[in-house]
């Protein structure tokens, strides 16, 4: 018998598809992470966005004076 033994064979073969299996996952799980921090990023830039606008906001109706102190009323 001069061919490849089976046995040997099919355990390589199961032994690579166990790495690519596990190659895949990981790949996955790297691209469902990557997801995850750029939501995370985007809601802390939407976050610090808003924090900066509010405060600004907040200052702009005490600073201007009130309607009976608008000189010519």
């Amino acid at each position: 018998m001069g061919g490849i033994q089976s046995g040997p064979f099919i355990t390589a073969i199961i032994a690579l598809l166990g790495v690519f299996i596990t190659v895949w996952r990981q790949m996955a799980e790297s691209d469902r992470q990557r997801m995850i921090d750029r939501h995370q990023q985007e809601s802390d830039q939407i976050r610090r966005f808003d924090e900066r606008f509010q405060t600004p906001c907040n200052l702009v109706p005490q600073s201007l004076p009130s309607p009976t102190e608008c000189p010519g009323s």
